[in-house]
């Protein structure tokens, strides 16, 4: 999770007491993230457990 903020504003008007407020934006931003892993589970036989070592082998 993130949390951002600023301000924007025109230079020596935002800077002005009272009136500075019209001439200048206050931001604030949050960003949620998620992160999904999905694991299938496989059934495999004896005899096909060498031809899959193999194939990992050569990947």
């Amino acid at each position: 999770r993130k949390n951002k903020s600023g301000s924007d504003s025109v230079p020596l008007l935002g800077d002005i007491p009272w009136l500075g407020q019209l001439f200048r934006h206050d931001g604030k931003e949050d960003e949620r993230r998620e992160l999904v892993v999905f694991i299938t589970p496989r059934l495999v036989r004896q005899n096909n457990l060498c031809i899959i070592k193999k194939a990992l082998f050569l990947h």
